[in-house]
């Protein structure tokens, strides 16, 4: 945790992978105890997906991100922005979403309804 004057600080790190497909994780951490938000955002400060809302302990926390918007759809790939708030401070960082596969999208586009056989099932039988 970055120290000034002795004090500990909030962070935000860098995703990792930075660039990443279909999944990339997000590390941060909070002084003390209270509530907390990590949200993705488009370009224009949109937000399309949050990822953490509530309280959290002080410490470090860890977060996944698989690339999908609140709805379950999959984000555009492109620069994507990811914001930290907590306690009245705010940092914010790029990550970049590569290209999904066709498989990745049909796993997210049946995840919720059928299960990732029949996304593949389905795969299988459009590209026949």
């Amino acid at each position: 945790m970055p120290r000034w004057g002795g004090f500990a600080l909030h962070e935000l790190q860098q995703n990792y992978p930075k660039l990443f497909n279909p999944t990339t994780r997000t590390a941060f951490s909070v002084l003390e105890t209270g509530a907390v938000q990590l949200l993705i955002c488009n370009l224009q400060g949109q937000e399309v997906r949050t990822r953490v809302f509530g309280q959290m302990n002080s410490g470090r926390h860890t977060v996944n991100w698989d690339g999908s918007d609140n709805a379950g759809n999959i984000m555009p790939r492109g620069v994507h922005l990811y914001k930290l708030h907590v306690h009245g401070f705010e940092e914010t960082r790029e990550m970049t979403l590569m290209k999904q596969t066709a498989v990745q999208t049909a796993f997210h586009t049946f995840k919720g309804r059928s299960g990732f056989l029949t996304a593949l099932l389905c795969f299988a039988v459009s590209i026949h």
